[in-house]
């Protein structure tokens, strides 16, 4: 008999008419053995890594497809958890440093963001969103009792520094970089991005034409590292791997993809997900310590490359 789909969570009760909590849980286990699972509640940067990372999460219903997109767990923001569970070794591969900073584009519901907080308690966490979206973060922050997290300076104002913060911050894609920047350095303390995930970025084409002019202005803050995207593709409403090389991978000096025996959790999407990691122009040519060992780590599971230089996708 062929194995069934998982669930994706659980409902767990409503939260008000427009909206629910589920519960969600990533990692080992078939949620019945609670000996060692983050809930969480703001876990010390000491403690071993959780066997399982367990989320509650809050998210709209019956609602207009506004809020629907942004409001909703969708099921590749869970499928990137659990790819990032498995290539970072279940949290226990890699520490993050007090000074490394995850960013997380279109958060919406903040699964992605909350899930990297869970795993890596030391670094810091910015989920960014469009203005409307910020309560249901701060709010889902709140009932996972992850809120109050403060930063710590390290000398000096101007040298404030990312040291296992979670922040929610509003970032409008059609920003110019300039303001972007300024935003992040000033008035927020968040000069220490090292790495962008995401998911479900490239869904429409005002997402993708928004990204890439991202990613044509090299002085642009989030053109100068590294964008972990997870992607799902929808026949026919959503574009191909080979469309995204041609929108973007001009735009970069490198796209790398994963591996296709990937195995979905979600077995009605099998071979729909895809993993990206793009590498924009305006990286530096050797990246800091603590964000090539973390590329380290993911890069193992991106078999086929697609390289501006030769214009074409290819394996190792």
């Amino acid at each position: 008999m062929e194995e069934a789909e998982i669930e994706r969570w659980e409902v767990i009760g409503a939260y008000d008419p427009g909206s629910e909590v589920v519960s969600l849980d990533i990692g080992e286990g078939d949620g019945g053995d609670a000996s060692n699972l983050s809930s969480p509640s703001s876990p010390s940067i000491d403690v071993a890594p959780p066997s399982r990372v367990r989320l509650k999460i809050r998210q709209v219903i019956n609602q207009s497809r506004e809020e629907v997109a942004s409001g909703v767990v969708w099921n590749v923001a869970v499928e990137l958890c659990w790819f990032l569970w498995r290539e970072l070794g279940h949290g226990c591969k890699w520490k993050a440093p007090e000074s490394f900073a995850f960013v997380e584009l279109g958060a919406g519901t903040g699964v992605v963001g909350l899930f990297l907080k869970c795993c890596f308690a030391s670094a810091s966490v910015l989920l960014t969103d469009l203005p409307d979206a910020l309560g249901l973060l701060r709010g889902n922050i709140e009932l996972n009792g992850l809120e109050g997290q403060e930063a710590v300076s390290s000398g000096g104002e101007a040298q404030i520094c990312c040291r296992g913060k979670l922040e929610v911050m509003a970032l409008d894609w059609r920003e110019p970089g300039g303001k972007v920047r300024e935003l992040l350095e000033k008035d927020n303390g968040w000069s220490c991005l090292k790495i962008a995930v995401g998911a479900d970025l490239t869904y429409s084409p005002e997402c993708r034409q928004l990204l890439s002019e991202i990613l044509k202005d090299d002085s642009h803050p989030l053109s100068q590292i590294p964008w972990l995207i997870a992607h799902q593709h929808r026949d026919p409403i959503s574009i191909s791997e080979e469309e995204i090389f041609r929108i973007f991978g001009p735009l970069c000096s490198r796209i790398l993809v994963a591996s296709q025996d990937r195995t979905s959790r979600f077995k009605s999407d099998v071979g729909s997900f895809g993993f990206f990691l793009f590498f924009p122009k305006g990286c530096p040519a050797a990246f800091p310590e603590e964000t090539a060992a973390l590329l380290s780590l993911l890069e193992p599971a991106f078999t086929r490359a697609h390289s501006n230089h030769h214009g074409a996708a290819s394996g190792d």
